[in-house]
């Protein structure tokens, strides 16, 4: 997967990465950060635009981490996106849920599908997981 056009702009400001597609003989991957995709950063705001990225070719949407971000030594006042909190929930500065269903099937009415970025490892030390998780919470056996 190649970057083919590199950083895309809507109204002047960045908007997201456009890579080539390379499983299949054309078409490209969108990568979308939400919080910095529109002034709002929204679900709803991404919705809004899914005709102009049908337009460009694009066959897969590609969302940044779309969960809530963990307070417990968070970096910066917003945290960073990667800092997950909790997997099962999406972050609500970006909208709920429902908006994120009615988002994902605007995208599959559109013929596109989408592709979520999941890092267990990047989990937030106040995060479900860190919490529940044996993985996380039993001692190393290095210990």
């Amino acid at each position: 997967m190649g970057c083919k056009y590199g950083r895309l702009r809507k109204e002047g400001k960045y908007c997201g990465v456009l890579y080539e597609n390379r499983l299949k003989e054309s078409g490209y991957l969108f990568h979308i950060c939400v919080r910095n995709y529109s002034e709002e950063g929204t679900f709803l705001e991404v919705e809004k635009d899914l005709d102009r990225i049908k337009g460009l070719g694009v066959d897969i949407i590609w969302f940044l981490p779309i969960y809530p971000i963990g307070q417990e030594k968070r970096k910066g006042i917003l945290g960073s996106p990667y800092a997950i909190a909790d997997y099962r929930k999406v972050n609500p500065e970006l909208g709920t849920m429902d908006d994120f269903k009615h988002l994902v099937e605007g995208i599959r009415t559109r013929g596109m599908r989408v592709m979520l970025d999941i890092v267990y490892n990047h989990t937030s030390p106040d995060s479900w997981l860190a919490k529940n998780c044996l993985l996380y919470t039993s001692p190393s056996p290095r210990d």
